[in-house]
């Protein structure tokens, strides 16, 4: 006997349309699982920023100093800014409500933008001395701290 050594019309389509649905499963899974690792990392980038912002105020309130008696810190326009006075001069953080950015001053220097997006910057005094910053960034993530700055007992030399 001879043996037959091809395919069918039949067996042919529904090769082709199990290739078909296999490959579009595929396809649409990777597509998925690609946005998903996005939309996750441009969010996880968001917040890095804001914590580098936020430890850029650290520092700088870290830093402040007036000496005895006076207070390293005043805060203004209703929670939204902040003058640290140091030794030799005194810089300034705020919320530019117009461009949503937190804005950095250092002396008579020219203005820096230390973060964008940002929907709400709250500083308030909370304890003692003690700066404490609420940061809303514009994906709805809070990030807050406090700061005790060492004003009174550190020689301003040894801060700046």
């Amino acid at each position: 006997m001879r043996r037959k050594r091809g395919v069918t019309l039949l067996e042919l389509i529904i090769a082709v349309t199990l290739l078909t649905v296999i490959t579009a499963t595929t396809t649409a899974s990777f597509i998925s699982i690609k946005s998903l690792r996005k939309n996750f990392l441009n969010r996880d980038e968001t917040f890095v920023r804001g914590n580098l912002a936020v430890a850029t105020v650290v520092e700088r309130a870290l830093r402040s100093g007036a000496g005895m008696g006076a207070t390293a810190f005043t805060i203004e326009d209703g929670g939204r800014s902040v003058t640290l006075r140091r030794h030799g001069g005194t810089d300034k953080i705020w919320l530019e409500p117009s461009t949503k950015e937190v804005k950095y001053k250092e002396g008579d220097d020219t203005e820096k933008v230390i973060l964008r997006a940002v929907e709400n910057l709250t500083f308030t005094n909370d304890f003692r001395e003690r700066l404490a910053l609420e940061l809303r960034l514009s994906d709805d993530q809070n990030i807050r701290t406090s700061i005790q700055p060492r004003n009174q007992r550190t020689p301003p030399a040894v801060l700046n």
